[in-house]
């Protein structure tokens, strides 16, 4: 699926965050990346009499259903980090209908597993988490968003309404192994996705994701010139994680990609690092792996390879 540099940075709907009007309308510069999209990559749209989209499901037997989302095309514009707008039940990352399908798809599928492509991560990273049945008057007297202050709006946290949405399809029913599979932030997570993120594990889970790292462009110790490995990234992987209890394991500063092996026992990922992005003959070593057990919906370590 199409992360927002097909077309432009922190792109939605109607624009984006860095298309300027001397560049011209925002409609044809899209139409004009879809066509280059579309002419130079393997994906087959759906096509109907009204539409073309690439949201689609794809079937591995009984094992598996992959729901491949579209966060791009139908989001209304990124919230501003410490605004309230982020809760507003009007606001959609995915669109009525893409969620109208990606709901019932999920709640009737008779595979073992349900795995959603997706885009932006869905998992809250939020600083720090917190409950609105105790704080939401204050939030709402200084003006922030209920559940916390996001670390990156762009993401589900700045679309809270449906999330929630989806994540109560998938609750009600009752679907235990539901697992997302997500880009887009260069860096590795392993993540819980809970119900109450300021009430983790108490309130328990709903599915889980894993996150998969770029494999040369630059994460956040590469953007704030940071020496892979370092110390201060080793100290912000904490952070996040100590604030964010849900978010099991993360890398900020390692380079590579990642294997998935999907089983009717379990799904796990194993993470492979590079020693060196800038040298194409680098050697490669292995990070982590991590997996979720049918019907856990949390995520264990592993010690090696599926």
């Amino acid at each position: 699926t199409w992360d927002d540099h097909e077309v432009a940075d922190n792109q939605w709907k109607r624009g984006a965050e860095n298309h300027e009007p001397s560049q011209g309308p925002w409609i044809p510069r899209k139409a004009h990346a879809d066509q280059a999209y579309y002419e130079w990559m393997p994906v087959r749209p759906t096509v109907t009499a009204d539409n073309r989209h690439i949201y689609r499901r794809l079937a591995y037997g009984n094992l598996l259903e992959l729901n491949m989302l579209d966060l791009r095309t139908y989001r209304d514009r990124e919230a501003a980090r410490f605004s309230p707008e982020a809760d507003d039940p009007k606001r959609t990352i995915m669109g009525r209908r893409q969620m109208e399908w990606v709901t019932g798809g999920i709640t009737t599928s008779a595979t073992r597993w349900q795995l959603i492509g997706n885009s932006v991560m869905i998992a809250p990273i939020l600083l720090p988490p917190l409950d609105p049945a105790r704080t939401k008057a204050i939030t709402s007297l200084i003006g922030v968003p209920e559940n916390g202050i996001a670390f990156n709006g762009d993401q589900w946290d700045g679309y809270v309404k449906d999330r929630q949405t989806l994540l109560d399809a998938i609750d009600h029913a009752g679907k235990k192994n539901v697992v997302f599979l997500t880009g887009d932030i260069h860096m590795s997570w392993a993540n819980d996705v809970p119900r109450s993120p300021a009430n983790y594990p108490g309130a328990g889970t709903v599915a889980t994701e894993f996150v998969v790292t770029s494999v040369t462009s630059n994460n956040l110790d590469d953007t704030v010139s940071l020496p892979e490995h370092s110390l201060v990234g080793g100290v912000a992987s904490a952070a996040l994680q100590a604030t964010n209890n849900h978010a099991r394991w993360v890398d900020t500063d390692a380079h590579g990609y990642a294997v998935l092996t999907v089983t009717s026992a379990a799904v796990q990922m194993d993470w492979y690092f590079l020693n060196d992005r800038t040298d194409p003959r680098t050697a490669q070593y292995r990070g982590q792996s991590w997996k979720v057990n049918s019907g856990s919906r949390r995520m264990t370590k592993v010690n090696g390879p599926a």
